[in-house]
């Protein structure tokens, strides 16, 4: 442990220095041949001299060429096209150091040197030149291109600091976790997990970064970039903010995800390796997959939970590229191992408060409710499965809080969804009281629980700690953006105004019911019944069905059909083999009976969200039901005896998940790969 954080803290300071002496340069550059070497050439007062310059090899086509200046201080830059005939044309170039942009320029603001000759601006900002056999030393100038590379501050002292604070606490959970398991029990499954991180990596790397691998990366790494210079989240219309919009009118930094912040300073502790932002960026994502691999390695708890995640090539995408979703399902994934764990080892003394496990707990609790809401129904399913574990049994207590939970998504969604759009209950009165009603149910509920607990069983305050904390974090980035954006009625209308100047036509909030808008915007409000959405021409529930296991890029790289069938069956057969020995079983029916409901809520708010605001049947709005079917497989009869999975339903089980794992396999390689490579 002291060596591996001593190797860390070691990398980390040499990453440092060598950032604060150097920068990098940007450059993508688009060229007919291959075999010489470009060549960015600096002037750090000794003029340019041969000494002074970074070449890597030029590529035929557009690529982008990141190089590494290994000084602190430039008075010129200029660029050696090294090929000896041809046609180039330069787009941008970017300054940065430490993942913050110090200066950019457009292609058009070059200067050519050298004889190059037909030197043509673009409109887009770009330029095209000729380079002819006959011209010696051609080079293009990059005018007012002084630099000097920041020193370290308090801010890049504060992100390495968070950044080593992430790394020890994941070496410590996972290191908490219990010894390694032996390589028989958990050689299958780690082999498992090393095919699915290899192919995240190689969807991860693929060479043209530059461009997006699905259709919300660009905003993703928008709203990442904001925090490249800052701590806090930005007021709604910031100008540093306004590159994060989306032709939606809409910002990923006006949510609470806590995402953007944490993989923004990682970038930057990665920027000393020359790699671009967005691959940094991917890069962050799939460290947190390699996290859920080193768990699964550590705990025969974890071995299990991680099985339902290698079952869909989906969810091994989202870990490819960046976006909100991995940290999501890791957060989930982290949860369920770190209760499942502290429940098997205080099950003699579970009315003590361990402080430890209530402080890791609570925090995942507290980033899971950072991450994405459509992951919210697995919250609530598994502290419900925390306090069946904990001995309060009482069915009449969850069937309450089930019907809470279920109109309280049903009052998120009867508001009007944008200004000006009738509300599906239009009583603002009739709304709070439904509001009211799924609160006094819930609350009920949990009074019903605890007063008809056995007398034997005692109130279990490392869970009660743990919620505490996790409220208590949440609360905190509440009242950070109250704050600065006031509360979220204000908030709301800050955001349709802003949309309303720069959505693009279709999507503006005053278009919206109209027969120029996005005919997926507002359904219900349209007069679309649910019946149509459901079994009508929208397909929601086939197309949601496709996108669960593999649907890539811009939503328009799909498996084949007979790909898709086979893992319906497969996933069918899977929970038949979960469900019925759990069915069968009265200790274990409560703990199925709220995974149910934990999926059906989940199904309710992502058919809620495609009717009442945006046409969005994608299978990511339902993976919190991958969280849910792994706490199902860790389930344990709550008499003590052995794991379903050595039964006999449990090889039917180990065989459809090795099914739906060669499927995904087979759908990463041969689909999706080939496709976002070509798309």
């Amino acid at each position: 442990m002291l060596a591996t954080l001593a190797t860390l803290a070691l990398t980390a300071l040499l990453a440092l220095l060598d950032a604060s002496r150097g920068f990098d340069l940007q450059l993508d550059l688009e060229s007919p041949a291959q075999g010489a070497n470009i060549a960015m050439r600096y002037d750090d007062g000794h003029g340019f001299g041969d000494e002074a310059a970074v070449a890597q090899p030029l590529r035929a086509g557009l690529h982008r060429y990141v190089f590494r200046v290994p000084v602190a201080h430039v008075v010129g830059l200029r660029i050696d096209p090294g090929i000896r005939e041809g046609t180039l044309r330069i787009g941008a170039i970017e300054a940065t150091h430490a993942g913050r942009v110090l200066r950019r320029w457009r292609g058009a603001d070059l200067q050519p040197g050298g004889g190059i000759a037909d030197w043509h601006p673009e409109a887009s900002g770009a330029v095209r030149f000729t380079v002819h056999a006959q011209t010696q030393g051609a080079y293009v100038a990059i005018p007012e291109s002084a630099l000097q590379a920041p020193t370290l501050d308090t801010s890049d002292l504060a992100a390495l600091a968070l950044v080593a604070a992430c790394v020890v606490a994941a070496i410590g959970f996972v290191r908490a976790l219990g010894p390694p398991l032996p390589a028989p029990r958990s050689s299958v499954v780690l082999a498992a997990v090393g095919v699915a991180i290899g192919l995240v990596l190689a969807i991860a790397s693929l060479a043209a970064t530059a461009r997006p691998v699905n259709p919300d990366e660009v905003s993703h790494v928008s709203a990442a970039l904001y925090y490249a210079d800052h701590w806090l989240p930005p007021a709604v219309g910031d100008p540093a903010s306004l590159p994060s919009y989306s032709q939606y009118g809409a910002s990923y930094l006006n949510e609470l995800d806590i995402v953007y912040l944490v993989a923004a300073k990682f970038s930057a502790a990665l920027s000393f390796t020359g790699l671009d932002d967005v691959l940094r960026l991917r890069l962050f994502n799939v460290a947190l997959l390699v996290l859920c691999a080193a768990c699964a390695l550590r705990s025969r708890l974890a071995c299990l939970a991680m099985l339902p995640m290698l079952c869909s090539a989906q969810v091994w995408y989202v870990f490819g590229y960046f976006n909100a979703d991995a940290i999501a399902l890791t957060a989930a994934f982290l949860l369920t191992i770190a209760l499942a764990t502290w429940l098997e080892r205080a099950a003699p003394a579970g009315g003590e408060l361990d402080w430890r496990w209530a402080i890791a707990i609570g925090v995942l609790i507290a980033l899971c409710l950072l991450s994405k809401r459509t992951l919210y129904p697995y919250l609530p399913f598994v502290v419900g499965y925390a306090a069946l574990r904990s001995g309060f049994r009482a069915a009449s207590g969850y069937l309450l809080a089930a019907l809470g939970l279920a109109l309280l998504g049903l009052w998120f969604y009867m508001g009007p969804p944008h200004p000006g759009v009738r509300a599906l209950m239009p009583s603002a009165d009739a709304r709070r009281a439904l509001a009211l009603v799924a609160l006094l149910f819930i609350g009920w509920g949990a009074w019903h629980a605890i007063r008809r607990r056995p007398a034997n069983v005692v109130l279990p305050r490392t869970l009660l700690g743990a919620i505490g904390i996790g409220v208590a974090i949440f609360a905190l980035r509440v009242a950070v953006e109250i704050g600065i954006n006031g509360g979220p009625g204000h908030k709301a209308l800050a955001l349709n105004e802003l949309a309303e100047r720069i959505a693009a036509p279709i999507y503006r909030p005053s278009m919206v019911l109209s027969s120029n808008g996005y005919f997926g915007m507002v359904l219900a409000a349209k007069g679309l019944g649910l019946g149509r959405l459901l079994f009508g021409e929208y397909l929601w529930p086939s197309t949601v069905a496709n996108s669960f296991f593999g649907l890539y890029g811009y939503l328009s790289i799909w498996a084949p059909q007979w790909m898709y069938r086979a893992q319906y069956w497969a996933a069918a057969i899977l929970v038949a083999a979960i469900a019925l020995p759990l069915a069968r079983r009265s200790s274990s029916r409560p703990v199925l009976a709220i995974g149910i409901v934990a999926a059906l809520l989940t199904i309710e708010l992502a058919v809620l969200n495609s009717w009442v605001i945006d046409f969005q049947p994608q299978g990511r709005y339902v993976f919190a039901i991958v969280p849910i079917v792994g706490v199902l497989l860790l389930q344990r009869d709550l008499d003590g005896n052995a794991d379903l999975l050595d039964r006999t339903a449990g090889r039917v089980a180990r065989l459809s998940i090795a099914a739906l794992w060669l499927l995904a396999v087979l759908s990463s390689a041969l689909v999706a790969l080939p496709g976002l490579a070509h798309q």
